[in-house]
């Protein structure tokens, strides 16, 4: 069972959590958590855009918790 660079690697659980500041959050990043701000509300595994980005910043997010 060594080390096969041809095997697939073992499931590795979870991937890690972050939650960096809305300047750096990156179009492509999944939210971990829903985001209820007010009258905006974004879905738990929503895709971030930078359109969507921008409109949050706009609303006083600070921060995003993402994968």
């Amino acid at each position: 069972m060594g080390n096969d660079p041809g095997r697939t690697p073992p499931n590795q659980g979870a991937p890690t959590l972050k939650a960096p500041e809305i300047d750096q959050v990156q179009p492509g990043m999944t939210l971990a958590y829903p985001i209820n701000h007010g009258n905006f509300l974004v879905g738990k595994g929503a895709v971030l855009t930078a359109s969507l980005i921008f409109r949050l910043r706009n609303v006083g997010v600070g921060h995003l918790c993402v994968v």
